[in-house]
């Protein structure tokens, strides 16, 4: 059985991604659109959408404990990674001339922007962990510092 508490939690989440990236009505040529595409593919931005499949279902049935696999199984095919790079297009193209992107596609073809491309999640993910670990030690300055001018009890 779905708890009310626990659709509460995904609404905004649902919200964000319409919302967050909804297409934009202008159109975009086909040599810029191959240009986002290729960027997208090269520095790992595809693999990571398309991972991102994986781990929205593996929250949704931790979330959802009562639901059937199957459930969760037919809604995995539902997951189009395509459908939301095509979403993420208008994006791209709001942000980056067609010069920009070729100038990127150039430098990743490049050693270093395979590298770049290679290390940057890794790099991302180790960069996070230390923000979150940063984040807790001044959480706890701040509760400490506020406990100590009788601020919070």
């Amino acid at each position: 059985m779905i708890h009310h508490e626990s659709m509460k939690l995904l609404l905004p989440i649902f919200l964000f991604t319409i919302l967050g990236l909804s297409p934009l009505s202008a159109e975009i040529s086909r040599e810029k659109e191959k240009e986002i595409r290729n960027l997208l593919e090269v520095t790992g931005a595809v693999k990571a959408v398309s991972g991102m499949k994986t781990q929205m279902i593996a929250q949704f049935r931790t979330t959802f404990r009562d639901v059937p696999e199957s459930f969760w199984d037919e809604f995995a095919k539902e997951l189009d990674a395509d459908k939301l790079i095509n979403l993420m297009l208008p994006v791209w193209d709001k942000h980056f001339s067609l010069e920009d992107l070729r100038s990127a596609n150039t430098f990743y073809a490049t050693p270093a922007g395979k590298r770049l491309a290679e290390k940057t999640p890794v790099v991302t993910s180790e960069a996070f962990e230390i923000g979150r670990i940063w984040g807790e030690e001044k959480g706890k300055l701040v509760v400490e510092r506020l406990k100590k001018k009788g601020l919070l009890k």
